[in-house]
């Protein structure tokens, strides 16, 4: 039994060992921290991104913890960058303490983008026991790429995992002028959660047959590595439009192509997009600028024909077929050559030179021949074009012996004339014979519309052999001219020494456009004023006008002017109201005067003054107009104060009333009227704001005041007001008031004072004093105060009465 007792005590001995070993290396678990809050995150948080997290924690157990060390599990959403161990630590945490942060190792959280869970371990300590506890976060920024093939088996279709593209489109139309560049951005956005990839956008023009006539360059794509869920990315285009191209609005194809994260190719996608086309580009049009006819260098008997071609639009023509018509047996013939030319382009407003060489007709042919011009041409969209001119050469007999005029350097409008519009044609009249030419005349011949301004024909008396003589014409297009091609012919008539008669003639052409039609003169009144301003009724005043002609072609004369007021609020004072302009040239202006006098009894408001002219072009054409004017009239104020009503002798410190009727007896009202008593005194009231004081009406003014200051005392009462035109006006009503000093009562006790003693009595007091012997009684002096305090009863009972009356005043208003 002994033995046995011994034995359990050993086997009990050792259990004991063995349980506090044990006890000393075991971790407890714990439920001791709660996570209050986290903060940091981005607003989406997607796959590998790098993130620093705050995290802030409280101790909910009634033990200090220590020694807190935080590791992030493996099995969450997000890992440590680069050790998931000791992420987080905090040296303790006390009882009850709340919102702790924990204190970051300073390296990165990385998203896996497979879920929204942040699993933390804590381990720390309570006392020397260890403890050990798992909490887990929602991280709501998170966004799964959902890249895990759902379980179950079988195969997986990774097509539902489908990207959808749409196009931001709610910004304003882009508008883009014919042959500009153009960038076009467009906003893609991915509205699904699930990542996009490898995106190709194509930019196409809805209807393919249009795109060569609107664009340059019509084949247009962009790629995009990727586009996550629920965000954008911007794509550019770079568009070149024709300059031909026509106006409109025309649609654009958008067309997507992309994968999704597992590979999967969707079907091609498209949306429309629109843009606008302006286009203020001229079209081309070919015209013959210049003619000079040469000797031939290659052939004696042969000329040289060079006509000088003009593109009068700003869009380049192309491939341009210019035919020479007009050829003939017994008139001119091409020589070595065909009757038609080709040039490659003409660019805007660009010039180009051709020739031909010419045998001219047989001696004895008419002095010029007519021939045509034919153009056939493209612009840059290929569309087809036909112009047509005709020329007039001049045949000459090519005998050096002879004189021989011609014209050359001709000078001519390059652009369209308008009507109304000057300009000038000028030439060489040149001698290219060996003898002189002699009794030159040089006349210009054109259609109607066209007029000379300068002196037609020119005569000279002689030119030398091979001498040059300049001649100019200026000219004039009628402001009825219709639109075309004008041709206007140059002649020139000449004798040898011998008296033979020679002759050559030379046409030219001038394009005449006219937009507007017939032009119609106006008149109108671009400026007036008035002297003095404003105008006050009855009273004179000089009326300023001046008249311009709008006209920018014509003249206008022989102008009779009125001026009338229809109510006769305006009489003419020192002439009548009607005057006589001989003549305004175009776009010119002239100044009359007029003194008018205005009624008195006219009302304070504005008037229109009518002006009436009748007046003839160059033509004789008549023509009237109207114009008003508007003059406002203002009646001069008229504030009429009557008797001021007051004591003008008083003594220090005693109130005075001042009382005073006023009336508006002009024929406007009186604004923002104020009544006030200036001067060196006190009292309360001193100021009475009327307001508004309407014609006709009255009102009056009372207050009373205490002088302070002994002697003569000035003082006013102030009427300020304005007129309708914010002119302020100060009327005064001015008045003196003599301030005496308070003599000391009799009954102050003390001493009499000197004056109240007889000088004769030798010191005794004064008759009626006490003390004194009877005679003039203390009664004066009551009598006086008895005075004075009937005089306030009367001004109290007044100013009580005027006060009712004011108050019915204003009650009648």
């Amino acid at each position: 039994m002994r033995k046995l007792t011994i034995l359990l005590a050993v086997l009990m001995l050792c259990l004991q060992v063995f349980s506090s070993t044990v006890a000393y290396g075991a971790i407890s678990q714990g439920d001791n921290i709660k996570i209050d809050r986290y903060g940091g995150a981005p607003s989406k948080i997607r796959e590998g991104d790098s993130i620093d997290l705050m995290i802030k924690v409280s101790n909910r157990s009634i033990s200090k913890l220590e020694k807190i060390y935080v590791d992030i599990d493996q099995s969450s959403d997000f890992y440590g960058d680069p050790l998931y161990t000791n992420f987080y630590s905090l040296p303790e945490l006390d009882i009850s303490e709340s919102n702790a942060e924990l204190i970051s190792s300073g390296y990165k959280l990385v998203y896996k983008g497979t879920g929204n869970t942040l699993t933390l371990r804590f381990k720390y300590f309570i006392g020397s026991e260890e403890y050990t506890e798992t909490q887990t976060l929602y991280i709501k920024e998170a966004m799964p790429t959902d890249k895990t093939p759902p379980s179950g088996g079988g195969d997986t279709d990774n097509s539902k995992y489908r990207p959808r593209l749409t196009v931001d489109n709610s910004g304003r139309m882009p508008i883009i002028a014919a042959g500009a560049s153009y960038t076009l951005k467009y906003n893609v956005k991915n509205i699904s959660s699930y990542r996009a990839k490898n995106v190709k956008v194509s930019l196409v023009m809805a209807d393919p047959s249009k795109a060569p006539l609107v664009l340059e360059n019509y084949d247009l794509w962009q790629t995009v590595e990727s586009i996550e869920g629920d965000s954008s990315k911007e794509v550019v285009f770079d568009i070149k439009t024709n300059k031909t191209s026509p106006e409109g609005i025309f649609p654009l194809t958008l067309k997507f192509e992309y994968e999704n994260s597992y590979d999967v190719s969707f079907p091609e996608y498209t949306e429309t997009v629109y843009f606008k086309i302006e286009n203020n580009n001229i079209s081309p049009r070919l015209t013959v600028a210049g003619i000079a006819v040469k000797p031939s260098a290659t052939v004696a008997d042969a000329v040289t024909l060079e006509l000088t071609l003009k593109n009068l639009g700003n869009l380049k023509a192309d491939d341009i077929k210019v035919t020479l018509g007009g050829l003939k047996s017994g008139g001119f013939t091409a020589y070595n050559s065909t009757d038609v030319k080709y040039v490659n382009s003409i660019g805007g407003n660009g010039t180009v030179t051709i020739a031909y060489e010419l045998m001219p007709p047989a001696s004895g042919a008419a002095g010029s021949n007519e021939l045509s011009v034919k153009f056939e041409y493209k612009d840059a969209a290929g569309n087809d074009y036909t112009d047509n001119n005709q020329i007039f050469v001049p045949a000459g007999d090519g005998e050096g012996s002879r004189p021989n005029i011609v014209f050359d350097q001709i000078a001519s409008p390059q652009n369209a004339v308008v009507p109304g519009q000057e300009f000038t044609v000028g030439f060489d009249l040149k001698n290219n014979g060996g003898a002189s030419a002699r009794n030159i005349k040089v006349t210009l011949g054109a259609d109607a519309g066209i007029v000379t301004r300068s002196m037609n024909p020119v005569y000279l008396t002689e030119l030398a052999g091979n001498k040059t003589q300049k001649i100019s014409f200026k000219l004039f297009a009628a402001d009825d001219t219709p639109t075309k091609n004008y041709p206007i012919a140059l002649n020139v008539e000449y004798e040898d020494a011998f008296g033979t008669k020679f002759n050559a003639s030379q046409y030219i052409g001038v394009f005449i456009e006219n937009d507007a039609g017939k032009t119609v003169p106006r008149i109108i009144i671009d400026n007036y004023s008035m002297d003095p301003f404003p105008v006050n009724a009855g009273e004179d005043f000089t009326l300023k006008m001046s008249f311009l002609n709008t006209s920018k072609t014509v003249d206008v004369s022989n102008i009779k002017v009125t001026v009338t007021s229809d109510d006769g609020t305006f009489t003419p004072t020192d002439s009548g109201n009607t005057f006589y302009v001989e003549s305004i040239p175009r776009t010119t202006n002239i100044e009359r005067e007029l003194v008018l006098h205005v009624k008195p009894d006219a009302e304070q408001k504005s008037y229109m003054l009518t002006v009436n002219f009748e007046y003839e072009d160059e033509k004789g054409n008549p023509y009237t107009a109207k114009e008003t004017m508007s003059v406002r009239v203002l009646q001069n104020p008229r504030l009429v104060t009557g008797e001021l009503n007051m004591m003008t002798e008083t003594f220090v410190g005693q109130p005075i009333s001042l009382y005073l009727d006023f009336y508006n007896m002009g024929k406007s009202t009186l604004y923002n009227l104020m009544v006030s008593v200036e001067g060196d005194f006190e009292g309360q009231g001193l100021s009475y704001y009327v307001g508004n004081f309407e014609s006709g009406r009255t009102d009056f003014f009372d207050a009373q005041f205490t002088p302070m200051m002994p002697g003569q005392q000035k003082g006013a009462v102030l009427f300020a007001f304005e007129d309708s035109n914010g002119k302020k006006t100060e009327i005064r009503k001015d008045f003196d008031i003599n301030v005496m000093e308070m003599q000391q009562g009799p009954f102050d006790g003390g001493d009499f004072p000197l004056d109240m003693v007889d000088p004769g009595m030798h010191g005794k007091p004064m008759p009626g004093m006490p003390g004194g012997p009877a005679g003039a009684s203390v009664w004066v002096y009551v009598g006086i105060g008895a005075g004075v305090l009937v005089v306030a009863a009367v001004v109290f009972i007044i100013l009580r009465k005027r006060h009712v009356r004011r108050k019915e005043l204003s009650l009648d208003e």
